[in-house]
């Protein structure tokens, strides 16, 4: 238990706080890779677990992913009007880019460490329901102190509640990586998507 702990700390406290601190002389992205590639290891040599797939309303899902995203634009378009579609309007190419690339190289990767191997992993860690959400929620949010800004870390806060509550729902990777990838690209097209690419000053 001990060691699962230390592993925990090092993975989910540590890893962000070098990135936040600059004390890694490489991309935040590449101190996010090796969480990632680490828990990939350990789930390709641990017994593979047979998760019972629970019952989904996709008209539901569907309808509360359009209620987010309707926010999320509202959002922006009230509390930052002048970066309102700003991607998409200034530099569509790179927001193609985002487009094509992100449900891949940031949401599915995210989602596999935060959720599948994390409920997975730390099951005994936390045994309660209530514990082993509230300790995911929130280190889901706190890797986003490596963007250094408020927004970034309460949206991730907000959407790692949704993202926990949908995937202990369901236990479908895949519907969370839908939701993340969604919500992600509606941040990055609406104009909040500043705060999630390159650091704010402190």
């Amino acid at each position: 238990m001990i060691v699962l702990l230390c592993e925990w700390i090092v993975l989910f406290i540590g890893f962000p706080v070098l990135a936040y601190l600059d004390l890694w002389p490489v991309s935040i992205f590449l101190i996010f890779a090796v969480p990632v590639l680490y828990a990939l290891l350990v789930a390709l040599f641990s017994p593979r677990e047979s998760l019972q797939k629970r019952p989904l309303s996709w008209s539901r899902f569907a309808l509360g992913m359009v209620l987010v995203v309707a926010a999320l634009f509202l959002f922006s378009r009230l509390s930052y009007p002048e970066r309102f579609l700003d991607l998409p309007r200034q530099r569509p190419l790179l927001w193609i880019q985002i487009l094509l690339l992100y449900p891949l190289v940031s949401a599915l990767p995210q989602e596999f460490l935060y959720r599948r191997f994390y409920f997975s992993r730390y099951r005994k860690l936390f045994p309660k329901r209530w514990m082993a959400a509230g300790s995911n929620i929130f280190a889901f949010s706190f890797l986003h102190i490596i963007f250094d800004n408020w927004i970034a870390v309460l949206f991730t806060l907000l959407g790692g509640a949704l993202f926990t509550f949908t995937y202990l729902r369901t236990n479908r990777l895949t519907v969370v990586w839908i939701e993340h990838a969604v919500y992600g690209l509606a941040i990055f097209t609406s104009g909040l998507g500043i705060f999630f690419y390159e650091p704010i000053s402190k």
